[in-house]
C-alpha cells in the first residue's frame, strides 16, 4: 500500500468503527482539522488504497463509509489500523486552542530549530492546518516581544531576550491552564512535581533575605518572584543566562534590592552547588525593585510631580465621560499614586505582577472596569507604556473600591407609617431598622397617611406600611400582612434601581447571535462586525487603532468596549460561538458587549451590575452556550 501519513490513518480507523455514515463536518471535529482538509484527505486516500478492494463511498447529506470488499487485502488493512498510532493519537491536541499551546511550550523548551514536518507529523495535521496555527502563535508570543523565525531546511525557532522568554515560560507552564490532558515531552523541567522541596527552599531564602533587608512584597508577588527564580536555575542548568549590561549594572549595583539579590544568589549557589552570574544577581535585583511595596519617600520630586498630574487627568475624565466626581477620595489618590509609580518601572524593565484574579475582577466589576480604561489610555500617554493585562486588573480594584465609597452614601428612603397602636408601631419600627443598617437605609417614620396621598414625600424610594394604599404617589410600597413583610421589603429594594431600567430598549432578540462562524479569533472578529453593520451598530468596518477593545473575562466570555465611540446607540449584544475558540489566552465561546449611549448615562451602572452577576453565574452561563436560547437568557438576567 502507498504510504499514507498518520492522520490519514486515523481517518480510516474511524470509518472503520462507525456503523452507519459520519458527515465530513462531524470527522473534522473529532479529528481537529477543517472540512476541506477532511475533502482532501478523503481523495487522496481513495488513490492510494483503490487497488487493495477498500474504498470510502459518500453520499450528500448523509456523509462517508467504508467499503471492503471479500477480495480485499487483510494485511494492508491492518497496517492501516495500526494500534500504536491510534493510541498515540488519543494523547496528541486536537483542537486548534491545545495544538497552539502545545507548540508554544514546545519552542520554549528547546534551543534549536524544529522542522515543520516533524510537527506535522507528531500533532496529526496538514501543512496548511499548522500553517494557521502559527499564525496565531506569533500573534501570541509577539505580546511577550518573541518571534517565531522561519528557516528554510532548519525549521522554526524562538527568538527575543532572556527575559521576555522567562515571562513567556512562566505563563504558560504555571499560569496558563486551558484544562488540556497532554503534555509535551520536556514539561516536567517546569514543574514542581518531585521539585516542591526546591520551591519551598527557593521560597525560604526569598523571605529571609526580603525581612533582613526591610523589602516588602505582597503574597502574590513574592510567590510569582519565586517562580521566576525557579524558571532560572533551570535555563541556567542549559546555559541560557541573563546578559548583564553595562548601563544596567551601574543603575543599579548601589541599591538595596541588588545587596538583596547578591545575598540571595549566595544562598542559592551553596545549595544547589553551582555558580550563577552576575546577569541573574541583577535580574533578581530588577524583581525587588520592580514587585516591593513603594512608600513615598521612594520617588523623586520630578517624578512626583507627574504623577499628581497624571492622576490629576485621570479623574477630570473619569468626571467628564461618567460623571463621577472622585476629587475628594484621599484613599484613591494615594493608592494610585504608589501604584502608578512602581507599575511604570515593572513594565518599562518587561516585569510583571502575575495577577491571578485580573481576569475575575474584569467579570466581577465591568462599571468600574470601563472607567480603568479610561484611566489607562491617560498613563500609557504620559508614560509611553502599554499595560498589560495583569496591571489592569489592580487598577480595576482601586476604582471600585472608589465606586463603592460613593454608592454607599447614595441611602434609600424607607417610608414606615402605621395606623395601629404605639406598642406594634414600635415592634414593626424596630424590626425595620434591625435589619436595614443605617449606612445603606434611611428609615423616615411617618405620622399621617394624609402626607403620603397629598404627595409629600415624593422623594421616599419605598412605603411600607399597615395600610393597604392604592399607588400613594406612584412610590412602591409594601403593605405589612403576616411575618414575611421583611422579606418583601429586600426583594423591593434590589429590584428599585432595575424597575426603572428601560429592559426593552437593551435586550432584544435580535441583539443576539447563535452559533456564530469562525474557527479563529481574527475569523471571528471579522463576522462579529458583519453582523454589527447588519443590526446597524455601526456603519462600516471599524479602522485600524481605532478598534473595539476587547478582554477576556473569564467563564469563556470576552466583553468588548466602545472606547472610541464608534456604536451611537445603546444595546446589549450577546453572542455564542459555534465552536470554541483561542482568544489570548482563554478558550471562548461568548461573546458581550453593553453600550450606553453616553457613558455618563445612569444606566451604565445598574446595566453593567445586571450583567455582571449573570456573568459570574457559571450555571447561567453553560445554560445559555447550551440551550442557545435568548428568552432563557433574559429570563436569567431578570431573576438575577
Amino acid at each position: 500500500m502507498k504510504s499514507l501519513h498518520k492522520r490519514q490513518i486515523i481517518l480510516i480507523n474511524k470509518l472503520l468503527l462507525e456503523d452507519k455514515p459520519i458527515t465530513s463536518k462531524q470527522l473534522a471535529f473529532f479529528i481537529g482539522v477543517s472540512v476541506r482538509t477532511i475533502k482532501s484527505d478523503i481523495v487522496e486516500i481513495n488513490e492510494k488504497i483503490d487497488h487493495y478492494n477498500i474504498r470510502i463511498m459518500s453520499k450528500p447529506r448523509e456523509g462517508y463509509w467504508i467499503v471492503i470488499d471479500e477480495d480485499a487485502d487483510i494485511r494492508a488493512l491492518s497496517e492501516i489500523t495500526d494500534y500504536k498510532i491510534i493510541k498515540r493519537f488519543d494523547d496528541t491536541p486536537k483542537y486548534n486552542y491545545e495544538r497552539i499551546n502545545y507548540i508554544i511550550k514546545k519552542l520554549l523548551v528547546v534551543d534549536y530549530h524544529i522542522k515543520l514536518e516533524d510537527l506535522m507529523d507528531e500533532i496529526f495535521v496538514s501543512r496548511s492546518t499548522l500553517t494557521q496555527d502559527l499564525k496565531e502563535i506569533k500573534n501570541l508570543l509577539s505580546k511577550f516581544r518573541l518571534k517565531v523565525i522561519s528557516r528554510s531546511n532548519y525549521g522554526i525557532i524562538i527568538e527575543g531576550s532572556e527575559i521576555d522568554k522567562r515571562l513567556c515560560i512562566a505563563e504558560y507552564f504555571f499560569h496558563y491552564n486551558n484544562r488540556a490532558n497532554y503534555s509535551i515531552a520536556s514539561e516536567n523541567m517546569f514543574t514542581f512535581g518531585k521539585s516542591k522541596k526546591e520551591y519551598d527552599t527557593i521560597l525560604k531564602f526569598t523571605k529571609e533575605v526580603c525581612d533582613k533587608y526591610n523589602i516588602i512584597l505582597s503574597d502574590f508577588s513574592i510567590n510569582n518572584f519565586t517562580i521566576h527564580i525557579f524558571i532560572s536555575l533551570r535555563r541556567c542548568t542549559f546555559y541560557n543566562y541573563i546578559k548583564a549590561e553595562d548601563d544596567l549594572k551601574e543603575n543599579i549595583k548601589d541599591s538595596v534590592e541588588f545587596k538583596a539579590a547578591t545575598e540571595l544568589t549566595k544562598k542559592l549557589e551553596d545549595y544547589f552547588e553551582f555558580m550563577l552570574p552576575l546577569g541573574e544577581t541583577i535580574y533578581y535585583s530588577l524583581h525587588l525593585k520592580s514587585k516591593r511595596i513603594s512608600s513615598e519617600d521612594q520617588i523623586n520630586s520630578e517624578e512626583k510631580e507627574r504623577l499628581k498630574q497624571c492622576i490629576f487627568t485621570i479623574i477630570e475624565e473619569v468626571n467628564s465621560n461618567f460623571n463621577i466626581n472622585l476629587e475628594n477620595d484621599s484613599e484613591l489618590y494615594d493608592y494610585l499614586y504608589l501604584h502608578i509609580a512602581q507599575m511604570v518601572t515593572r513594565l518599562k524593565n518587561n516585569m510583571s505582577i502575575r495577577n491571578p484574579l485580573a481576569h475575575d475582577n474584569l467579570r466581577r466589576y465591568l462599571f468600574a472596569t470601563k472607567i480603568t480604561y479610561t484611566a489607562c489610555m491617560i498613563i500609557e500617554k504620559y508614560y509611553d507604556i502599554k499595560i498589560d493585562i495583569n496591571e489592569f486588573g489592580y487598577l480595576v480594584l482601586y476604582f471600585n473600591l472608589a465606586l463603592y465609597k460613593i454608592n454607599s452614601k447614595k441611602k434609600i428612603r424607607i417610608g414606615f407609617l402605621s395606623g395601629r397602636g404605639r406598642p406594634e408601631a414600635t415592634m414593626y419600627l424596630n424590626e425595620i431598622n434591625e435589619n436595614f443598617s443605617q449606612e445603606k437605609y434611611e428609615i423616615i417614620s411617618i405620622l399621617d397617611k394624609d402626607q403620603i396621598t397629598n404627595g409629600d414625600y415624593k422623594d421616599i424610594d419605598l412605603l411600607v406600611s399597615t395600610y393597604t394604599l392604592k399607588n400613594p404617589s406612584n412610590i412602591t410600597s409594601i403593605t405589612i400582612e403576616n411575618d414575611y413583610y421583611i422579606d418583601k421589603i429586600r426583594k423591593a429594594v434590589n429590584k428599585i434601581q432595575v424597575d426603572n431600567l428601560n429592559f426593552k430598549k437593551y435586550f432584544k432578540p435580535e441583539y443576539s447571535c447563535f452559533n456564530l462562524e469562525g474557527s479563529t479569533k481574527e475569523k471571528v472578529l471579522e463576522n462579529l462586525y458583519k453582523k454589527f453593520i447588519e443590526l446597524k451598530f455601526i456603519d462600516e468596518l471599524p479602522v485600524k487603532n481605532k478598534n473595539f477593545v476587547c478582554n477576556e473575562i473569564g467563564h469563556g466570555i470576552v466583553h468588548f468596549q466602545d472606547l472610541y465611540r464608534i456604536c451611537r446607540n445603546g444595546f446589549f449584544f450577546i453572542a455564542v460561538l459555534n465552536k470554541p475558540v483561542l482568544w489570548d489566552q482563554d478558550v471562548i465561546r461568548v461573546l458581550i458587549m453593553l453600550k450606553t449611549k453616553r457613558d455618563g448615562d445612569k444606566d451604565l451602572s445598574t446595566l453593567c451590575k445586571i450583567i455582571s452577576k449573570w456573568a459570574n453565574n457559571a450555571d447561567m452561563v453553560e445554560g445559555l452556550i447550551e440551550h442557545m436560547d435568548y428568552s432563557l437568557f433574559l429570563n436569567d438576567i431578570k431573576n438575577i
